[in-house]
């Protein structure tokens, strides 16, 4: 079920049910005194008891802990559930079909979520297994109709899709595919796009869910020749990919793109995607699809240099879930962060010095109080967790919308598009819950940032940085850094203030500042989804100070983890950065015939983002490239 604002979900789930607002107040009862109406307008933000009344009664069950997929169940189940999805992703039938008939002895899952997701796991099982499409199709919409009793499965683009039906519909869109009822599948994927690109921005169900619905979708337009739709799925797919997968899907929408490009006789542009789709695939390590490019580049006739990347020998990288901590069973929230504090031996000043009153604190684990977001989701980031990952937060819509902008505004950042980040700051600028604490702290982190944009590393820039850490840590002190708990900002400003030192040329101060943050990013983070955040950009940091400084094979040492991290989870956004410092390293201790490979994954890794963020990177890199081979990528 998707992370959204309560005023949305309600709204959905009782038009689901066919129900006006006065018959699920009606079916709440008389003790809550609440209207549905401002509800579902986000005028009025339900208590928590009333909203897990109303869920209750909509059919869906919303604990505040752990995206709701199971019912009632032990933390056992929840990590067998992520071992089942891992293994079905990985095409790993023994695995998979041992840990269903682990799951079929469970207690509990006679519910209709939990019996959908047996139904569902199974399916997809069954569709790797080669099982008849006509059988399929039976199982699927059986195991659709527990949760979704009526749908009209040539339109539902317009149902709020939760629990499996997201997984479901495109599994039934891929089996009529198999059967060579193309139609049906390609309508079925537009719905599902329909429904899904609704999410709010940056919605980890988005991120799931959709880049493989439109990859699958762009793959049978292509299969139905219809190039235009196929183009136009990729380039959308292409964005997602970038802004929300870290890139993962990138060079699969490249090379379709590039099939399609080849049909509309498009050479020049096919060509120029078949060498991004290549080198993609190069950098994620998966050499079998790279080789399957170049075969199809000569096929065509449109042979492009590789610079010897296809010589270049690696093992298979064995792909991995991120790791995630171990939940102990909570109801709340606020029982969750008191137990995990207890459990990881820290103490109530470690997780609220700077966000809110010790009083407040005590407060919320007491359960005297349900907390605030504005300093919740910076705890949970002390401690370590991805707040994301774990809690399922129903915000009112205004909070929703300020988040949906504070999410916009990062990703802004991430692809320099500054430009469009000033208006979107004033707005959140004057909300009275961005003037403390953490949201206080983004805003003057922004603004710093957009100050270093227009006017460089200056003192000025410098002193914004450290009075944008005041807010949450008074008396900053660099000794602290690897000592105290940090959330997510504060960690991003310490990796800016490092990088004012580099840029200033006080390469030493950097150095010793990078270290102890990527001690603490990989000492601290229980979630690696939280981790990752900010790895690879503090490993290519301080693998550039460690380079200058001449300390090339700790540089490399450094770089080696970070690139194994990256690739391992198919996170290629980064990858192009950390292979350049690989090419540098190497380049200056004497391996200039090997750096020229990676230079070029490099550059041509950095192309694949020209509009994410990454163009003036490619053009150092190219610049680069011509003062010390004399070869122009461009």
């Amino acid at each position: 079920m998707p992370a959204i604002d309560s005023a949305y979900w309600v709204k959905q789930m009782r038009i689901r049910k066919g129900w006006s607002k006065l018959q699920l107040m009606a079916e709440m009862g008389a003790s809550y005194n609440i209207s549905i109406s401002r509800v579902e307008r986000g005028k009025q933000k339900p208590r928590p008891g009333a909203m897990r009344s109303m869920n209750d009664v909509l059919g869906t069950q919303v604990d505040e802990l752990i995206l709701p997929a199971l019912e009632n169940q032990s933390l056992r189940a929840y990590s067998m559930r992520q071992q089942l999805i891992y293994a079905l992703d990985k095409h790993d039938i023994a695995q998979a079909e041992a840990l269903l008939a682990e799951f079929k002895l469970l207690p509990g899952f006679g519910t209709p979520i939990n019996r959908q997701f047996i139904l569902s796991k199974n399916a997809h099982l069954r569709y790797l297994q080669g099982i008849s499409p006509k059988i399929l199709i039976l199982e699927i919409k059986k195991a659709i109709k527990l949760t979704l009793k009526n749908y009209d499965e040539k339109n539902f683009g317009d149902v709020a899709l939760v629990c499996e039906e997201p997984q479901l519909f495109h599994l039934l869109a891929k089996t009529y595919a198999r059967a060579g009822d193309f139609p049906s599948a390609i309508q079925i994927l537009r719905d599902i796009r329909k429904g899904l690109i609704n999410l709010p921005f940056n919605d980890r169900e988005r991120e799931t869910m959709l880049a493989p619905v439109l990859l699958t979708l762009a793959k049978y337009q292509y299969r139905t020749k219809d190039y235009d739709g196929a183009v136009e799925s990729c380039e959308l797919g292409l964005h997602i990919s970038a802004t929300q997968c870290h890139g993962k899907f990138t060079p699969d929408f490249m090379y379709i793109k590039a099939l399609c490009l080849w049909e509309k006789k498009e050479n020049t542009n096919c060509l120029k995607y078949l060498q991004y789709a290549y080198f993609g695939y190069e950098l994620l390590h998966k050499r079998g699809k790279a080789q399957e490019v170049l075969a199809l580049a000569v096929k065509f006739n449109l042979i492009f240099d590789t610079y010897g990347v296809e010589k270049l020998e690696y093992t298979q990288d064995a792909k991995t879930m991120y790791k995630t901590g171990t939940l102990t069973a909570c109801n709340t929230i606020t029982a969750m962060i008191k137990v995990i504090r207890e459990q990881s031996g820290l103490k109530q000043k470690d997780l609220y010095r700077g966000l809110c009153t010790k009083g407040n604190y005590s407060k919320l684990e007491n359960g005297e109080t349900d907390g605030n977001i504005q300093y919740i989701e910076p705890i949970i980031q002390r401690m370590g967790w991805d707040c994301n990952l774990h809690c399922n937060f129903f915000l009112s819509s205004q909070e929703f919308e300020e988040k949906e902008k504070r999410d916009k505004i990062h990703q802004l950042f991430i692809n320099r598009h500054f430009n469009q980040v000033g208006e979107l700051l004033k707005e959140l600028e004057g909300k009275p819950s961005f003037t403390t604490g953490a949201n206080l702290q983004f805003i003057k982190m922004s603004k710093a940032t957009l100050y270093a944009v227009e006017h460089g590393y200056t003192d000025e820039y410098l002193q914004m940085l450290l009075d944008a850490l005041d807010v949450t840590w008074a008396n900053f002190n660099e000794n602290d850094i690897g000592k105290l708990r940090m959330h997510h900002y504060e960690t991003v400003l310490i990796n800016q203030i490092a990088g004012h030192y580099t840029n200033k040329g006080d390469i030493i101060h950097a150095e010793k500042m990078y270290e102890k943050l990527l001690y603490c990013i990989t000492n601290h983070y229980v979630d690696e989804t939280e981790m990752a955040k900010h790895y690879a950009t503090v490993s290519y940091n301080y693998s550039s100070c460690l380079g200058k400084l001449g300390r090339r094979q700790k540089a490399m040492g450094v770089l080696e983890e970070a690139i194994k991290f990256e690739r391992e989870r198919d996170r290629l956004f980064m990858l192009p950065n950390l292979a350049y410092n690989w090419a540098y390293n190497l380049l200056m201790t004497d391996n200039k015939s090997r750096s020229i490979s990676y230079f070029a994954l490099a550059y041509y890794g950095c192309a694949m983002f020209s509009d994410f963020g990454k163009e003036a990177f490619r053009s150092f890199i190219n610049d680069k490239a011509m003062e010390h081979f004399g070869i122009n990528f461009d």
